[in-house]
């Protein structure tokens, strides 16, 4: 008998492990845990529902009128890998498929008491213990128990209890194992793919956008522009003679100058607005929606706080340097919005020869 109870429960477990890993693409973009968006946790908590009632429907029948099936483990991940809030989700959803399962009975109400406890208990671990290898031991240690109580609670038959008791915990045992190592896989692979994502559209020095993800961000507000008939505006920045910043102090006195104007051109713009390095010395701003003053207002103030600016050296020297900008707006210098970064370079290349330090437009 407990052979052929543990038959069925590795299906079950075979089920378990095929759904958790489909069902994980669904968090692959947005990540799953505390930090996680309510709509994110919300859905994660239905899909840990669903996951449960399909292992639920393919649960062994044990007399008098029971059945089982590894539900518990789909708690555990969502308390795992989600949050107070997908757990709770996930066992109401479970408690209440439980009870309304094959009719109301008194073996039905004994099984929804004792999802609620297990996903009160979860919870609760969760909440107290910050090691997530101790949880996964804990919270399997703990629903099974709670489970082998049912099974003496609805089990009248003293042989059949514990071969189902010896299956059960052997199941669970093989079962929570494999999905502890595809759920850890799972997450190295996510956050592999996320940092390799970063990787390909971050510049590595400054953190903000590369050239690569620049344009995609600029064909994007380009389309965006035309649909709603709203103003763009590009700024083109170099740093005036950066080269020869690099030959006087050395190419780290140089990256430390680019790092911190990338953090203070990411402060003095709008959360709506663009900045990214395009280039050695040469970076990109796109303003959403501003007028031709307020465009000529920025970046002047952005020339002004640069050139008030001290770029502490390792060595404790204070360097200024300066940038030269160049401004293109649409519709208001160029009609053509598929040119507006060519005019803004112009521009640029107009500030550059024209004395440097200012701005052209």
């Amino acid at each position: 008998m407990i052979i052929a109870i543990f038959r069925e429960l590795f299906i079950n477990a075979c089920i378990l492990v095929t759904v958790v890993f489909v069902g994980s693409q669904f968090f692959m973009n947005t990540g799953l845990g505390s930090s996680s968006t309510i709509k994110v946790k919300v859905q994660a908590g239905i899909l840990g529902g669903i996951l449960g009632i399909i292992l639920m429907f393919f649960s062994i029948k044990i007399p008098p009128n029971g059945i089982m099936d590894l539900r518990h483990i789909a708690i555990i991940i969502s308390a795992i890998h989600g949050s107070g809030i997908v757990t709770f989700i996930t066992g109401m959803i479970l408690a209440l498929f439980r009870l309304l399962y094959k009719g109301i009975s008194d073996v039905s109400i004994i099984a929804a008491s004792i999802i609620i406890v297990v996903m009160s208990l979860c919870i609760f671990i969760r909440w107290i213990n910050k090691n997530k290898f101790m949880r996964w031991i804990y919270m399997f240690i703990s629903s099974g128990l709670i489970a082998t109580i049912g099974f003496f609670l609805t089990i009248e038959n003293s042989s059949d209890l514990i071969n189902i008791i010896v299956a059960y915990w052997l199941g669970s045992l093989f079962a929570i194992i494999s999905v502890y190592f595809l759920t850890e896989y799972l997450v190295q692979t996510y956050f592999l793919l996320k940092r390799l994502k970063e990787e390909s559209t971050i510049d590595f020095l400054t953190g903000l956008s590369n050239t690569r993800n620049f344009d995609v961000l600029f064909n994007s507000v380009i389309k965006n522009s035309i649909i709603q008939d709203e103003k763009i505006s590009i700024l083109m920045l170099d740093i005036d003679f950066f080269k020869k910043v690099n030959d006087t102090y050395g190419h780290n006195a140089g990256d430390i100058v680019l790092k911190e104007l990338g953090e203070l051109l990411s402060k003095s713009i709008r959360t709506i607005d663009i900045v990214a390095r395009i280039g050695g010395e040469e970076f990109c701003i796109i303003l959403k929606d501003c007028s031709k003053d307020k465009t000529l207002e920025i970046a002047e103030r952005i020339k002004n706080m640069v050139e008030e600016k001290d770029f502490l050296l390792p060595e404790g020297i204070n360097l200024k340097v300066t940038i030269s900008i160049g401004c293109a707006i649409y519709p208001d210098t160029t009609l053509d919005i598929e040119k507006i970064k060519e005019l803004a370079d112009i521009k640029l290349y107009e500030a550059k020869h024209t004395g440097r330090n200012r701005v052209c437009m």
